[in-house]
């Protein structure tokens, strides 16, 4: 999640930015903790999309990276 630059790791406040969250460690217990809640701001959607974009294509770099650790 560090990766973000536009969407703010944080609980939404009830604000016009994009907010994502993990809901399990905050006030939504019930939802797994393997699962993340984004709440969509008023930002451009091609630049919510690209934020997201780019964190996903880190995370499969993490990913087949560690995989590679291992074989």
């Amino acid at each position: 999640m560090e990766k973000l630059e536009l969407i703010t790791f944080a609980e939404s406040l009830g604000g016009s930015e994009s907010f994502i969250t993990y809901p399990a460690t905050q006030t939504h217990a019930v939802i797994p903790f393997e699962e993340l809640r984004l709440s969509v701001g008023i930002e451009e959607a091609e630049d919510i999309i690209g934020d997201l974009r780019q964190v996903f294509c880190a995370l499969e770099k993490e990913y087949r990276n560690s995989l590679s650790y291992y074989n």
